[in-house]
Parts: structure tokens; C-alpha cells; sequence
């Protein structure tokens, strides 16, 4: 597994790089979105769980910010038998802001990988239009 020192390395570049800092002029403003595919507890649910990070700055300060999004049913195993799974259910949960800084905001991106860690099994990186 590549160590989260190297992922922070490469979405702090990426962003740096395609992105960047003062866009309060630009037309569209962009931001860097990033998304992880988390593992699911495989004994009690079965369906998909994401995390995105979003990485923004208008001015100097950029702004470090994640949220979770699900697609899951919880399921009844009885004897590895699964029993009566419940329907699917769509979530997101509110954006968390981690960093808003115009040094530290690294240490905001290295800090959302040290607490999904164990979850994160893969990742997309992309750059969305700010409208």
C-alpha cells in the first residue's frame, strides 16, 4: 500500500499545479475534488461507501474540506445465510472542514488520510468548475 505521505504529496501537487491559489478573478473557479472508495462492513451491509476531499481557494487561504456519501443495505446473516436484506439507502453527510489556511491546509489533507486510512481501498482525482 502507498503510504499516505505520498497520496497528501500528490493531491497537494495536483492541486498546486492544476488549480491553484488567488482564483476570486477566474472565470469558472475550480477546485480539486478527490474521491475514495471506502471499504463497507462486509458482515452487517452490503453496497458502496465514498469519501470526497475538496481543496478550494479563492483568495490565499485554501480551504480543505470532506464529506461521506453511501449506497448500502444492511443485511441479516443467519448461519451464512443471508436473510431478508433491507432496501438500499442513498446518504451524504455535511461537509467537514478541515484546514482553511494558507500554509497548513497540507497538514488538513494529511490529517483526513491518517483518519480513513484503513478504509480507503482506491481513488479518483479530478478537477470540478466552481460556479
Amino acid at each position: 500500500m502507498i503510504s499516505n505521505n505520498i497520496v497528501s504529496v500528490i493531491i497537494c501537487d495536483t492541486f498546486t499545479r492544476e488549480v491553484g491559489k488567488f482564483q476570486s478573478k477566474d472565470h469558472p473557479q475550480m477546485a480539486l475534488l478527490v474521491d475514495f472508495s471506502l471499504s463497507i462492513d462486509y458482515d452487517k451491509e452490503d453496497g458502496y461507501r465514498h469519501l470526497q476531499i475538496l481543496i478550494w481557494a479563492e483568495y490565499n487561504y485554501v480551504g480543505v474540506f470532506c464529506q461521506e456519501t453511501w449506497n448500502v443495505r444492511q443485511s441479516i446473516f443467519d448461519d451464512d445465510k443471508e436473510l431478508e436484506p433491507g432496501p438500499y439507502e442513498k446518504g451524504t453527510s455535511e461537509w467537514t472542514s478541515y484546514s482553511y489556511h494558507d500554509s497548513g491546509w497540507v497538514e488538513g489533507v494529511e490529517r483526513i488520510l491518517r483518519e480513513y486510512e484503513r478504509r480507503i481501498i482506491s481513488t479518483r482525482v479530478g478537477t470540478l468548475s466552481w460556479h
